[in-house]
């Protein structure tokens, strides 16, 4: 193999990797959010205990049931007893809402709780919101690191698979050519 390949075939898969990955980030990079209603609990929600946990004015604690998760048709809010998140729930210790960024106007809300959990490529920043007429209202925002980084990355990434390719091919080299070193002395030795 040329010294011109072992060059080329670097920098082609860390320009292919760079590439693919900052296309892949650029449309997430910055994605449309908006508040989305969870219903209303009877009685209403006050305060929000957890992100998917609620207080009503009569001190009764509900719980809202994701129905992707379970068939809720009519009501996805269940009172519960223990207001403490599931064992394998995300909310289990939610951060204030000073420690979250790009925090959406929380004009016309009476309480709510926000969580900012990390998750592979990004951030996921998650608000629960009570109004004044006792609705709950969601609100879900996922940020991308900066598409220059995964560029960056993609390159980083391309290079390293470049490399177990250019020894994956000099050892097939090798191998193809100890064969035929190999029969060419058979070869010679029976002429």
């Amino acid at each position: 193999m040329k010294l011109r390949t072992l060059i080329a075939i670097p920098v082609l898969f860390s320009v292919i990797g760079a590439i693919g990955l900052f296309l892949l980030a650029l449309p997430n990079a910055r994605s449309f959010v908006k508040w989305q209603s969870m219903g209303r609990p009877p009685g209403g929600a006050t305060h929000v205990i957890w992100p998917d946990t609620v207080q009503t004015a009569s001190g009764a604690i509900y719980r809202y049931i994701n129905s992707y998760q379970q068939e809720c048709t009519d009501t996805c809010w269940v009172q519960v007893v223990d207001p403490t998140p599931l064992l394998d729930s995300k909310y289990s210790s939610p951060y204030p809402l000073d420690n979250c960024s790009d925090l959406p106007s929380l004009d016309g809300f009476i309480d709510s709780k926000a969580t900012c959990d990390w998750s592979v490529p990004g951030m996921v920043l998650t608000v629960h919101a009570v109004d004044d007429k006792g609705y709950v209202y969601s609100w879900r925002h996922k940020t991308w690191p900066d598409p220059l980084t995964y560029g960056v990355i993609g390159g980083i990434a391309g290079f390293f698979m470049s490399v177990a390719v250019v020894i994956l091919v000099l050892l097939l080299t090798a191998l193809v050519w100890a064969w035929r070193r190999v029969h060419q002395g058979d070869a010679l030795k029976r002429a």
